[in-house]
């Protein structure tokens, strides 16, 4: 029970444990008013169910979250602080160098909502290292690869890039088995069938990479050991766009304007979603009922299931993966209960997607 400051006694109401001076409140009312005080109790009692409702099936961030970390935008459900993200892989760890998710230990540049309308695909931009045969052929560590397996990241298939750099070299990544892909480069023209551009095979081969893949561990062979020929070996997954815009000619290793053994960092993509381990993910997905200006799509492993909008309000009991955008006409979170906004040429949507 709670004591009001007028000293009355106010027993048997829920409400009133919840909110101590709106009981006492209620129950100044009820003494002149017995009829109001009924009504008042039952109104209150409705909104604190509803709020405390929304607060269980919604995880949403603690007000007063850091939505910025140096130039880095962070949405949710990345968050810094506790309270502030969905889970802990979506922790961002803001220090004076920079912001970094915890779990993976790698340096993120962009966090990216999808915001197109198109697919529901998001990505974060992280730095990635340069992989040699040797340590030193870099003028820093060579890093070795990278290994976030068991996380809710992979490496973007259509975002990224597999490039090798050497002659007479073989470059696969391991750890992604049972898929095996890598490029293999050669030491002069004579060895490649067919017309050949900057990095088809001269010194230098480009792969794409299947969806899924979680390591960029590498493995360096010769392809030809009678005529081997000493050198350092690089390899390294890179976002495709930023290394077209990069490198443009590659005439015997790499060009005199951009060197790898000088690089620090190269950008790759990671492609993310809300895995149905994930903490929280049901509860979010819950939270969705009844709103009409996101969508999101469901996959089961990297198979594309089902679309879940007003059309279609069911949620397929089969996912493993979610990842969800906001509708055409509007723009933002559609993590956030109250994320998608409607754009400003248009007040409503028309279509979904």
């Amino acid at each position: 029970m709670t004591r009001c400051r007028s000293q009355r006694v106010v027993r048997d109401a829920v409400v009133y444990k919840k909110v101590g001076y709106v009981a006492c409140f209620v129950d100044l009312v009820s003494s002149e008013h017995p009829q109001m005080a009924v009504q008042l109790v039952t109104t209150i009692s409705f909104l604190l169910l509803l709020t405390y409702g929304l607060a269980e099936a919604a995880p949403i961030p603690q007000p007063g979250c850091k939505t910025r970390c140096g130039k880095v935008s962070i949405p949710y459900p990345f968050g810094i602080g506790r309270g502030c993200y969905m889970d802990d892989w979506f922790q961002i760890v803001c220090n004076g160098t920079g912001a970094f998710l915890k779990k993976i230990n790698m340096e993120v540049l962009e966090i990216i909502v999808n915001d197109t309308n198109q697919w529901a695909i998001n990505m974060v931009r992280v730095k990635s290292s340069i992989i040699s045969s040797d340590p030193s052929c870099l003028n820093k560590s060579s890093g070795g690869g990278v290994n976030i397996k068991d996380s809710p990241f992979v490496f973007s298939d259509k975002g990224n890039t597999f490039i090798s750099v050497g002659c007479n070299n073989l470059a696969t990544i391991v750890g992604a088995e049972p898929m095996v892909f890598g490029c293999r480069s050669h030491c002069n023209s004579s060895s490649m069938n067919g017309e050949y551009d900057s990095c088809s095979g001269l010194n230098c081969c480009k792969s794409t990479i299947p969806s899924g893949i979680q390591a960029s561990h590498v493995d360096f062979k010769p392809i030809d050991d009678k005529n081997f020929h000493e050198g350092c070996k690089y390899a390294f997954l890179v976002e495709a766009d930023w290394f077209t815009s990069h490198i443009t000619h590659f005439p015997s290793n790499i060009n005199h304007s951009f060197s790898v053994e000088k690089i620090d960092s190269i950008p790759v993509l990671l492609d993310w979603g809300i895995y149905k381990w994930v903490k929280n993910s049901h509860e979010m997905l819950e939270s969705f009922n009844n709103r009409q200006d996101f969508y999101c799509d469901f996959y089961n492993n990297d198979i594309y299931i089902h679309t879940m909008d007003r059309a279609k309000p069911n949620i397929p009991s089969n996912f493993s993966l979610y990842s969800c955008a906001c509708i055409a006409g509007y723009k933002g979170n559609p993590y956030l209960l109250t994320g998608c906004e409607a754009s400003r040429w248009k007040s409503t949507p028309s279509s979904l997607h």
